[in-house]
């Protein structure tokens, strides 16, 4: 399954409810990541979907929730669990 979209195909699937720009530290805190990411709600069975923004412009989903706080929690925790 593919999971990296355009950003035409990435509108398709609803409507963004909650973005931001997280930043982390690489693990020898030489230089701080960001991460630009977005939950979407889709609209047609009201679903939450996690989406990572990446440097050559694709959009990753990450997973679909059933509520806007854990798909939000799921990317969160993403990013901590990298940084540990």
């Amino acid at each position: 399954m593919n999971n990296f979209f355009t950003r035409d195909e990435v509108i398709k699937f609803g409507t963004v409810v909650w973005e931001e720009s997280l930043t982390q530290w690489n693990p020898i805190k030489t230089d701080v990541y960001h991460h630009v990411v977005a939950v979407i709600k889709a609209e047609d069975d009201n679903t939450y979907r996690a989406i990572k923004r990446h440097s050559n412009g694709k959009f990753e989903l990450i997973s679909g929730e059933r509520t806007l706080d854990d798909a939000v929690n799921v990317l969160i925790k993403m990013f901590c669990d990298r940084a540990a």
